[in-house]
C-alpha cells in the first residue's frame, strides 16, 4: 500500500537550459514554465511527465552560498579533528574564501567544493599527521594558499 508515500525523483534533465535561463535573468517560475513546456517534452514521453504532481527547479548556487557551505564543511572538519584526534583547527577567513573560489561551479553545485577541501585541506592534514608534525593537543591554522601552520602543544 503506497497511499501515504511520497516519491521524490531527481534528474539532471534540462540542466543546460536551466542554467541558460537563469543566466538570461528568468525567475524560477519562468524557468519552470520553460522546462515543462519546451524541455521536458523533448526528453520524456507525456505519459511519464504527467505522473508527477510537481516539478521543483533548483537555482544555481551563488558564490555567497558556496562560502557558507565551505564554512559549514570546515566546521564539521574542525569538530571531527577535535573529537577523534584531539587537534584544534583554526581557519582564517581568507582561506575559506579561497577554497570557495576554488570549488565554485554553478553547474555542479557544492561537489567541486567538497573535492577542493579534500584535495587541499584533508590531504595536507593527513601528511602532517603521518609525518608526526601534528599530534594530539596541537593546533593547526589553515591559511590562504592551503598553508597549514602548526602550533605545538606545551609539554605536560
Amino acid at each position: 500500500d503506497m497511499s501515504n508515500t511520497m516519491l521524490i525523483a531527481t534528474s539532471n534533465a534540462g540542466t543546460q537550459q536551466i542554467q541558460n535561463s537563469f543566466a538570461a535573468g528568468l525567475t524560477p517560475v519562468q524557468v519552470k514554465t520553460v522546462l515543462l513546456e519546451q524541455v521536458l517534452p523533448t526528453l520524456f514521453r507525456p505519459e511519464f511527465v504527467n505522473r508527477f504532481d510537481n516539478v521543483v527547479v533548483f537555482t544555481p548556487l551563488s558564490f555567497a552560498e558556496v562560502v557558507q557551505i565551505a564554512v559549514h564543511l570546515l566546521e564539521k572538519l574542525q569538530q571531527q579533528l577535535l573529537a577523534e584526534k584531539g587537534i584544534t583547527m583554526e581557519i582564517e577567513p581568507d582561506a575559506v574564501v579561497e577554497l570557495a573560489k576554488q570549488g565554485f561551479d554553478p553547474l555542479y553545485g557544492a561537489r567541486p567544493l567538497r573535492r577542493a577541501i579534500q584535495d587541499t585541506v584533508d590531504d595536507a592534514l593527513a601528511k602532517l599527521m603521518l609525518s608526526q608534525q601534528l599530534g594530539r593537543r596541537d593546533t593547526v591554522i589553515l591559511k590562504p594558499g592551503a598553508v597549514m601552520e602548526v602550533k605545538k602543544a606545551v609539554s605536560l
